[in-house]
C-alpha cells in the first residue's frame, strides 16, 4: 500500500510502502513497542465481537485516531461493502457526531482541507483512509510509544483498519450466504412436496369437473333451471382452472433433463404470469401485453418460466400495494428477440444498477428477498445465449430487456 498526498495546490505526491514491516495483527495483547494510536486501535479491533456493524466499529477506529490527533479529520471510504453499496465514515475533533461525506472528488474525501493523507486499504478491498489537516507537521499519533515516520504510522493504521473491513465483510457475507441457503432448503422442501399437494387437490378438483358437468346435462333439460346450469358451468370452469394451474406447478417444479426445444415465448409469458397473477391482483396490478410476431426460439420452457416469473414478481414488489401498471412488450430485433417488463415503482437507483445481478444484492426490505432472483434470471438468460440489462423508466419506474437469440441451438435435438 503507498501513501498518496494531496495538497490544495493540486500536487499529487505518491510515496512506495514502508518494507520489511514485522506483522502487526496476533491475537492477545499488541506487541510491545508499537506507537500508542496502533496499540489502541489493535485494543479496539480485538475486542470486535462477532456479528458487529460495519460502520459501528470504523467510527470506533477514527474516534481513538482523532483523540489521539486532535488537529485532523479523519475518514474510511468504502467503494462496496457486503451490501454492494458505498460507505463513508468521518469524524473531527470540531464535532460531537460522526457523518457521512458525500463521496470521493477527485480521491479526496476533504477538498476544504489544505492538505490530506490517502492511503489505499489492503488486499482486493476497494477502499481507502483519509487524513485530512492544515497541516501534517509532527503531532501526537506516536505519544506513548517510539517516534515512527509519519507515513510509516498511517500505512500500519491503514493495516488496522483493513484487517477490521475484510473480517466484518467476510463475517456478513458468510451469515448472508448461511441465511440463503436455509432459505433455498426451504424452497426445495416445498419442491419435492409439490407433487404430494398437487395429487391431494386433484383428486378432489376432478370429482368437482365431472360431477358439475353430469349436473350441468341433466339441468340443462330443464329449461327452468337457466340460472342453475350457469352457476354448475362457472364451478366447473373453475374447478378446471386449477387443474391446470396444478399440472402447470408439477410441470414447472420437475426437474428437467430435457435438451432444448422450440419454444413460444408468448406462451412462456403467459403461463409466469398464471403464477403472478394473483400476487398482482391483490397489489391491484393491471397488465398490459403488448406482443409482436415473434420466431420460435430455442430453449428449456421450464427455466424461461422461471426468469419471467422472477421479473414479473419483482416488478410486482416494486410497485407493492400502490397498484399501477405492469407492461409486457416483445419484438424482433434483428437476429435478437427482445422481452421488456417494466413497472410504475419508483425506479432503481443509479449507483444501484451495476449491482442488480450481483449473488444476495437486494432492495427489498429485510426478509423481503435474499438478493438471488436477478442473479438466478442473469443465469438463465446467458445460458440461452442472451443478455439482461435493466434501465430506469421516465419519469418513472424500471425496465428490464432480455435478448434471446433467434436460431437453432447446438442442443437441439436433431
Amino acid at each position: 500500500m503507498g501513501a498518496e498526498k494531496h495538497q490544495g495546490g493540486g500536487q499529487n505526491q505518491t510515496k512506495p510502502p514502508p518494507s520489511g514491516t514485522a506483522p502487526l495483527f496476533k491475537s492477545g495483547p499488541a506487541p510491545a513497542g508499537l506507537p500508542a494510536c496502533i496499540g489502541r486501535l489493535l485494543t479496539v479491533a480485538h475486542a470486535v465481537p462477532w456479528g458487529a456493524d460495519l460502520r459501528e466499529t470504523l467510527e470506533q477506529l477514527l474516534d481513538v485516531l482523532v483523540e489521539l490527533e486532535p488537529r485532523a479529520t479523519v475518514g474510511i471510504w468504502l467503494g462496496k461493502t457486503a451490501q454492494n453499496r458505498e460507505l463513508v465514515c468521518v469524524m473531527s475533533s470540531t464535532s460531537t457526531e460522526h457523518s457521512t461525506a458525500p463521496g470521493l472528488t477527485d480521491g479526496r474525501l476533504f477538498p476544504q482541507l489544505s492538505e490530506e493523507q490517502v492511503i489505499p486499504l489492503g488486499g482486493p478491498l476497494d477502499g481507502t483512509l483519509h487524513f485530512g489537516a492544515s497541516s501534517f507537521e509532527a503531532g501526537p499519533l506516536s505519544a506513548g510509544g517510539p517516534t515512527a515516520d509519519l507515513d510509516t504510522l498511517l500505512e500500519a493504521i491503514a493495516g488496522v483498519v483493513t484487517m477490521v473491513v475484510r473480517t466484518l465483510t467476510a463475517e456478513t457475507s458468510l451469515a448472508t450466504s448461511v441465511a440463503s441457503q436455509q432459505q433455498l432448503q426451504k424452497l426445495a422442501t416445498i419442491g419435492r412436496s409439490t407433487a404430494g399437494i398437487v395429487h391431494e387437490l386433484n383428486n378432489p378438483l376432478t370429482a368437482i369437473v365431472a360431477y358439475s358437468d353430469l349436473l350441468t346435462k341433466q339441468l340443462s333439460e330443464n329449461e327452468q333451471q337457466t340460472t342453475n346450469v350457469d352457476r354448475l358451468r362457472r364451478i366447473s370452469e373453475a374447478a378446471t382452472r386449477a387443474q391446470l394451474f396444478c399440472r402447470e406447478l408439477t410441470d414447472y417444479s420437475r426437474p428437467s433433463g430435457r435438451l432444448r426445444a422450440p419454444v413460444d415465448l408468448h406462451a412462456i409469458l403467459d403461463r409466469a404470469l398464471s403464477f403472478c397473477m394473483h400476487d398482482l391482483r391483490d397489489a391491484e396490478i393491471t397488465v398490459e401485453r403488448c406482443y409482436g410476431d415473434l420466431p420460435m426460439v430455442v430453449g428449456l420452457d421450464t427455466q424461461l418460466i422461471q426468469l419471467f416469473v422472477n421479473l414479473i414478481t419483482n416488478a410486482g414488489d416494486a410497485m407493492g400495494k400502490r397498484g399501477g401498471t405492469l407492461e409486457i412488450e416483445t419484438e424482433v430485433a434483428g437476429a435478437q428477440v427482445v422481452i421488456a417488463v417494466a413497472d410504475q415503482g419508483p425506479g432503481i437507483k443509479r449507483r444501484d444498477l451495476p449491482h442488480l445481478f450481483d449473488s444476495y444484492f437486494t432492495t427489498k426490505p429485510k426478509g423481503r428477498g435474499v438478493g438471488l432472483g436477478l442473479d438466478i434470471a442473469k443465469q438463465i438468460v446467458t445460458d440461452h445465449g442472451g443478455a439482461i440489462r435493466a434501465e430506469m423508466r421516465e419519469p418513472s419506474g424500471a425496465v428490464f430487456y432480455v435478448e434471446l437469440p433467434v436460431g437453432v441451438d447446438d442442443e437441439l435435438d436433431t
